[in-house]
């Protein structure tokens, strides 16, 4: 979903099975690491040379300000910085779920890791 701001429209993919009426009981605990960056509207995590798509919980939000752009996830799971090592816990997801909730053809095509939090 498109998140507009001072700057340019951000994207910011949602995952279908982690929303407010829909909580996971259980989170996924898969860890990945890297540089969280901005390219042609979306958010990408920088990896071994790769680039990941991360798929935040539906509530999440961002923040941006002439400092910093900040993904915000609900429930109090962590904020991530773009431009800032992060590591993110969470799992794998498939192209076919992304593109079910976020249109079939979703500007941040990529690999795709579903989010549970950020970690400190």
């Amino acid at each position: 979903m498109p998140v507009q701001g001072s700057k340019a429209s951000i994207n910011l993919l949602t995952n279908p099975f982690d929303t407010p009426k829909n909580r996971p009981d259980v989170l996924l605990t898969a860890g990945v690491q890297g540089t969280l960056i901005v390219q042609d509207g979306c958010i990408f995590l920088s990896h071994n040379g790769g680039m990941i798509a991360p798929v935040w919980p539906v509530g999440s939000t961002i923040a941006q300000d002439p400092v910093a752009v900040r993904i915000i996830m609900p429930n109090n799971r962590g904020v991530a910085v773009v431009g800032q090592t992060v590591r993110l816990s969470g799992g794998v997801i498939s192209s076919q779920d992304v593109e079910r909730q976020n249109g079939r053809d979703a500007q941040c095509a990529g690999k795709y890791f579903a989010v549970s939090r950020v970690e400190d």
